[in-house]
């Protein structure tokens, strides 16, 4: 015993210490999830950081990730007067009343096409837009039954989200292109 008391220091002694402090203090931070938002500065955190599919749906709260965060955070782009929405722009306005095939070629003419009736559902949800009447979508349902028999005919939708199947020479509705994202 007399070796090794010989050997022992007050720097032995300390660097002990402050060995096993190092150690047993490291684990109890990691064991008690110490490290929370009040330790992480304001941007700390990048998408870099967080490995694929680590954040899932519950982990964020309602409404912290909008529409115009999403494309942005994809790098996407739309032009003014448009809005996000599924990976698409959706023009803000709706378009005047026109016949059906007007409206699909004044869209396609502008490299853009009429909203499924999916799309017009969720875009008359959205704060801020309103139908006037029914907009014209870009699907056609088929009859083949009386009276219309073999007659295809175009769905539109409403503010309330009624749906109507109008015949392509029936008049006019209003409507709203739709075109891709850029970036």
């Amino acid at each position: 015993m007399t070796g090794i008391r010989s050997k022992l220091t007050y720097a032995n002694v300390m660097a002990t210490i402050a060995v096993f402090l190092a150690l047993g203090g490291g684990a109890y931070a990691l064991q008690h999830n110490s490290v929370g938002t009040k330790e992480i500065r304001t941007g700390g955190v990048k998408s870099s950081d967080i490995g694929n599919g680590q954040v899932k749906s519950v982990d964020i709260g309602n409404g912290e990730v909008r529409p115009a965060d999403a494309a942005a955070s994809l790098g996407l782009s739309c032009p003014v007067l448009t809005f996000y929405h599924q990976g698409a722009c959706v023009e803000t306005a709706e378009r005047p009343s026109d016949s059906f095939a007007n409206a699909q070629n004044t869209c396609t003419q502008n490299n853009r096409r009429l909203p499924t009736l999916a799309e017009l559902q969720l875009i008359r949800l959205r704060p801020g837009i309103d139908f006037a009447d029914f907009e014209w979508s870009s699907e056609r349902a088929a009859f083949f039954t009386a009276p219309n028999n073999g007659g295809a005919r175009i769905i539109s939708v409403a503010d309330d989200g009624a749906i109507s199947a109008d015949d392509t020479s029936a008049g006019a509705r209003h409507y709203r292109c739709v075109g891709p994202a850029t970036g």
